[in-house]
């Protein structure tokens, strides 16, 4: 599905009603909300009208957009330009509460220079690394590592696929900032959801 659609003529009508579906969840549940941006529509010359068109930029406070770690390397130099234009308040529209996640962290080029200079949010320490450091301490280390990194550059690190009470155990000794994973739910229909947040 996400192939196809990367690859026809509906991904920009679909980011956009995406989008705008977000931010009515957002409105409804009162909470943060992540959504995941094309690598290809990122590259876009128009990627920040769907954006500034938004009748619902009061929202964007808790709105984050994650965009994978091998699209933010592939030329850092328009990446950087794109992301400070996202955070940046232009004359008649306030975009600057927009959240930037950096998704899949450690799987590509990773590199301590466009960490330090993209106005990044959240790090998203991948799977991998969190199903491997319950095996050794050089594995718990690299975790570790990224974490602390991320502290001393004033990022906040989520952990993804959390499936144990081990790992959930081990992130919050290491201060990680926020976990996802099946250990806390599965992905839920609307309706299990409002039940879900009902009973936090």
């Amino acid at each position: 599905f996400i192939d196809y659609l990367e690859n026809s003529k509906h991904l920009q009508r679909f980011e956009e009603w995406a989008l705008q579906d977000v931010l009515s969840k957002i409105e409804k549940y009162k909470t943060p909300i992540s959504i995941n941006i094309s690598g290809k529509s990122f590259k876009e010359k128009n990627f920040l009208d769907k954006f500034k068109r938004s009748e619902s930029q009061d929202l964007f406070e808790y709105l984050t957009i994650e965009i994978t770690e091998r699209e933010l390397v592939h030329n850092i130099n328009d990446t950087q330009h794109i992301l400070n234009q996202l955070k940046s308040k232009t004359k008649d529209k306030m975009l600057n509460g927009i959240k930037i996640a950096i998704d899949d962290f450690g799987t590509e080029y990773s590199s301590l220079r466009y960490i330090k200079d993209l106005p990044l949010d959240v790090l998203k320490i991948d799977i991998s690394f969190i199903r491997e450091m319950t095996k050794g301490d050089k594995e718990l280390a690299i975790v570790e590592i990224i974490i602390e990194l991320s502290k001393k550059l004033g990022i906040k690190t989520l952990a993804e696929g959390v499936e144990t009470k081990e790992q959930l155990t081990i992130l919050q000794g290491l201060g990680c900032d926020y976990v996802q994973g099946f250990y806390l739910s599965k992905p839920l229909p609307p309706q299990e959801m409002d039940n879900l947040l009902k009973k936090i």
